[in-house]
């Protein structure tokens, strides 16, 4: 993580979105210390005031101090974004690889759903279930959920297929692993990073979503701060004064920029296509999957001159070892494989399989005739 953060800092738009973000999600979190009033407060003779010393954004129509609203609106945003990405995420993840992995009929029946649902536009299945059930905030976060979930299910599905035909994948198979290990240690290693910067970039959707809910009074319900709500307030005054609509807006301008920002510079340095001087210094002579490799190797070449040695009254013996030995090494080769690069894995993956063919040639070759 730390190793991540170095690495986004160096560029430019990396830093300036992790700054955005990190002021950001620090004045939700330290909203009940910075804020210098209270944001649901009335303050009738301090009506539409324009910003100044002791309010920094002004006041809305009610006296309420707009900076301390747009603080505690900020809590109500970053919590529906979190909230309902995460469960998005888990069940896009596990749907996903359930489609990519499992038989066919299943993959059939989980893209059927996923079609279904986004064969409705968002906005306007958000409003037919607020419509239905009522505006409030749990309402907003289980319709992007339900809105979502299509979206990472499709992504996992494609990574899980791509990751499926390979190599070190069937000999798990082979070797009777269960599918469960196979998700959880091979496929989804695999496929967090490109979801995590989805994820990312995801964010100010949602909350400008929410955002767009909470103006049209289909949202969070007052007076519970909320920029959408901001927003709706300085609309119908904006022939008044314009700083409600500059205090509601601001923030969405801002979370936009620096989760757009940050997702890119993550994408940069995880895409192996857009990475160019990372990956080569993790498979140097010191890296862990070269030395890992190379120790595999050096066992491989052990075993097969102990092989070649051997006699007819040895050879299941022998053969039972080179099987043990075939399964601890890729075992360990598909461990390292999720900290490295594909290419690295298959070149190992290929150079066990030469290995055991040479050590079954040799063992047939020095067994004795009958």
């Amino acid at each position: 993580m730390i190793a991540v953060i170095r690495r986004v800092i160096k560029e430019p738009t990396g830093l300036f979105g992790l700054l955005l973000v990190t002021f950001i999600v620090s004045s939700a979190l330290l909203a009940g210390i910075i804020a210098p009033y209270d944001p649901i407060a009335l303050n009738i003779a301090d009506r539409l005031q324009s910003p100044s010393q002791s309010h920094l954004l002004g006041t809305d129509q009610l006296g309420r101090d707009l900076f301390s609203r747009v603080l505690f609106g900020g809590r109500v945003a970053l919590g529906v974004a979190l909230a309902a990405i995460g469960v998005a995420l888990v069940c896009g993840i596990v749907l996903g690889m359930l489609a990519g992995f499992g038989p066919p009929w299943l993959d059939k029946a989980i893209l059927l759903f996923f079609d279904t649902i986004r064969s409705f536009p968002t906005v306007m299945f958000a409003l037919a279930a607020v419509a239905l059930v009522g505006p409030s905030l749990q309402t907003v976060i289980v319709v992007i959920i339900v809105t979502t979930i299509p979206v990472y299910g499709r992504v996992v599905r494609t990574q899980t297929l791509s990751i499926k035909s390979n190599e070190f994948i069937k000999a798990e198979q082979v070797m009777g692993a269960k599918t469960t290990r196979i998700l959880g240690m091979h496929v989804l290693p695999n496929i967090v990073g490109p979801l995590m910067i989805l994820a990312s970039m995801d964010i100010p959707t949602v909350i400008a979503l929410e955002a767009g809910l909470s103006f049209l009074g289909m949202g969070v319900k007052p007076p519970t701060p909320s920029w959408g709500s901001i927003l709706n307030d300085g609309f119908a005054l904006i022939r008044v004064t314009p700083w409600p609509i500059i205090a509601g807006s601001l923030p969405l301008i801002l979370i936009t920029l620096g989760f757009t920002f940050l997702g890119e510079s993550l994408r940069d340095f995880i895409d192996p296509k857009l990475r160019k001087s990372f990956w080569p210094n993790l498979f140097s002579p010191s890296g862990i999957c070269r030395s890992t490799i190379e120790s595999k190797q050096a066992d491989c070449r052990r075993c097969v001159k102990s092989v070649s040695m051997c006699q007819k009254h040895r050879l299941s013996e022998s053969s039972a070892k080179v099987v043990a030995a075939s399964r601890r090494w890729s075992h360990q080769l598909a461990d390292c494989y999720r900290i490295t690069h594909r290419s690295a894995m298959e070149q190992s993956n290929s150079r066990v399989s030469i290995c055991l063919i040479s050590a079954k040639t040799k063992c047939e070759q020095c067994e004795e005739p009958e």
